[in-house]
């Protein structure tokens, strides 16, 4: 095994085994943890801004893997409603999170690039169905 820059563990197998359907679980673990943190901060810090600071910085360390699972993700043939209504989903988040992530997240390429993306194929497929 190699590391990578970040010193996580990497493998031939994960890359391989990082399917449509892997794609999708991170994303949905992604937010789902965001979703979580964000529910418990007013119960874990004495003010409104210690939570809001500590939500920013989950999404600020999780949006590199949540942008690795949307390429990814993004590399298969989304085909049928629920594909477009879960791309639609994921670009609504993602909006949402670049607005909502005080000024961390204004002007960060990857998660442009991946919203750039994700408004190309949903406007592809609207022509399709």
């Amino acid at each position: 095994m190699k590391q990578n820059s970040e010193g996580l563990e990497e493998s031939g197998i994960w890359n391989e085994e990082f399917n449509r359907k892997g794609a999708v679980a991170g994303a949905c673990l992604v937010f789902s943890l965001i979703d979580g943190i964000e529910r418990m901060s007013a119960s874990m810090f004495e003010t409104e801004e210690s939570g809001l600071d500590f939500i920013c910085q989950a999404k600020v360390r999780s949006c590199k893997y949540l942008i690795k699972c949307i390429k990814r993700l993004l590399q298969f043939k989304i085909d049928g409603n629920d594909g477009v209504l879960m791309l639609m989903d994921l670009c609504t988040r993602l909006v949402q999170w670049r607005h909502q992530g005080r000024e961390v997240f204004q002007g960060d390429k990857d998660l442009d690039d991946v919203i750039n993306a994700l408004t190309h194929e949903l406007s592809s497929l609207s022509g399709i169905l």
